[in-house]
């Protein structure tokens, strides 16, 4: 069954939501009469506030003063918006967002039965709450029961839907369980960021990714310790400048009144006027230069234990995988001594621990197997080997073609781009070819720089840096005219490489 938007207000235990007007003043018999507890409310509803794990009634009036919080149930799916509520993330010390999820549905407040639950009903709470994805799941009231009434139950989500309501289920209300069997998650507290249109790697506008789409953040109230936050999230020491401008982007401004202590692992963690909610227009986009060189970091993932995992690499700003075409143990060796660990027993090629998500940052890196770090091997790069990405589509097939070059993400123009091109495209992201492609930005504008036209590719190139074109960043376009593709197939790791050139490349190294 499918139904309206529901509104999440927020995971307990690990988490506190401050909601409602700042300037707001409540007398001490109103606070008495409201609160038995001290702490933050998590979050309004028509009857109340939700704080932690018990209900605060307060006055009608009182609710409209205080919180911003509305659902808007006539809104249909891909159109959804909600006004949201001002956020203060308490996380986990691995930036993890994490609790019993509740949910709002015209104004019943309640919790979900964890019947059917698993990682892809987690990924939709996740994703509705800003971040991109569910790292675990659990049933049993794992965090503690929950309040009010059970919402849904049975729930049976596919993953890519944009709020939990247009996922399969028994129907509101309609369940068979207990507060003991409330469902959890543990969301991945890593809002991904990144720094455009700067001179270097190290400085430009800030922007962040939200439920899959880059915005900027405005200069309100922004410091010296929001942007070490943000520097230090893409690996950087410190920060050179605080506040610096890059030009103007279109597009959406996420981020507001943004307020950091300067600790924080991650700007979610810092205190915000909500996704979304802003007073400003781009002239205020805020921009900054870090200092010192980025560091990259590591992790193993879906392993049983911390010692064996996916290998997962984090690097200006965002978490992706290693390709494994070429890997070999002396490569092993550097992760495991990077992880703190004497060396390697063993390694696997054959996705043994699940498949990542996002960039796929780092194949063939030759090690030698004495390096303290990946950075210090020696990956062969050719310099017209462009990485390339789907942007803006409804599935991870299609989507508005973004290629990296200098370090900074740009597209396509759409002058002579027919399917040839988008085969090579769609062959670099590992599909067996594209089915269509796309002018006029038909999947939105992109925000970056144009970086290639008048591309005209055979359709056998293992690269679009292969093809006819124009020079780098020589066109005569505006992003109206940004081409999209949709392949058909699976995609791999071999993302922006082909098996042909990883033979050329062993024999090299030979």
């Amino acid at each position: 069954m499918f139904g309206f938007p529901l509104f999440i207000f927020a995971l307990s235990q690990s988490v506190n939501r401050i909601v409602g007007d700042e300037n707001a003043t409540f007398t001490a018999d109103e606070i008495d009469q409201r609160s038995a507890k001290d702490g933050d409310y998590a979050g309004c509803f028509p009857q109340g506030c939700l704080h932690f794990d018990y209900v605060v009634n307060i006055s009608e009036s009182h609710t409209l003063d205080i919180c911003t919080a509305t659902f808007h149930p006539s809104e249909t799916p891909g159109n959804t918006s909600f006004d949201t509520v001002r956020e203060k993330y308490n996380t986990s010390s691995n930036g993890s967002f994490e609790g019993t999820v509740h949910v709002d549905y015209q104004g019943v407040l309640g919790t979900v039965c964890a019947d059917d639950w698993d990682l892809d009903d987690a990924h939709v709470v996740c994703h509705t709450l800003g971040y991109p994805r569910a790292s675990a799941y659990y049933t049993n009231a794992f965090f503690g029961e929950g309040i009010g009434e059970i919402i849904l139950d049975n729930v049976n989500c596919t993953g890519s839907e944009s709020n939990i309501a247009f996922c399969q289920h028994n129907g509101y209300l309609s369940h068979n369980c207990e507060h003991r069997q409330d469902a959890g998650v543990t969301c991945d507290g890593i809002v991904p960021v990144r720094l455009v249109d700067g001179a270097s790697p190290n400085e430009g506008r800030v922007e962040v990714n939200y439920q899959g789409t880059w915005g900027t953040i405005c200069d309100d109230s922004w410091d010296i310790n929001d942007a070490t936050v943000v520097c230090r999230m893409l690996g950087y020491p410190g920060v050179s400048y605080a506040l610096v401008r890059f030009g103007e982007t279109t597009g959406d401004i996420f981020l507001d009144d943004v307020e950091c202590e300067g600790s924080e692992t991650h700007i979610a963690q810092c205190t915000h006027g909500g996704y979304g909610i802003h007073n400003c227009d781009h002239s205020r986009d805020v921009g900054i230069i870090c200092s010192g060189a980025a560091k990259l970091k590591v992790r193993l993932v879906d392993g049983p234990d911390e010692s064996q995992g996916r290998i997962e690499l984090f690097y200006f700003g965002s978490w992706g995988t290693v390709c494994h075409y070429s890997w070999t143990s002396l490569d092993s060796e550097v992760v495991c001594r990077m992880l703190g660990f004497v060396g390697a027993i063993a390694y696997s090629t054959s996705s043994s621990y699940g498949r990542g998500t996002g960039e796929v940052l780092l194949r063939w890196p030759r090690c030698s197997g004495k390096e303290s770090s990946l950075l210090e091997c020696d990956p062969y790069y050719d310099l017209d080997d462009l990485r390339v990405r789907l942007v803006g589509g409804k599935s991870d097939k299609e989507g508005r073609v973004e290629i990296l070059y200098l370090g900074t993400w740009g597209t396509v123009c759409d002058d002579n781009w027919d399917l040839s091109d988008a085969n090579v495209v769609c062959r670099m992201l590992g599909y067996e070819r594209a089915e269509n492609f796309s002018c006029c930005a038909a999947f939105g504008p992109g925000p970056g720089p144009i970086v290639l036209d008048e591309v005209e590719c055979e359709g056998t190139e293992a690269n679009i840096g292969h093809c006819r074109r124009s020079d780098y960043e020589a066109h005569d376009c505006d992003h109206s005219e940004d081409v999209g593709v949709l392949c058909i197939g699976h995609g791999n790791c071999s993302l922006n490489t082909t098996q042909n050139e990883t033979e050329q490349e062993q024999q090299q190294q030979r």
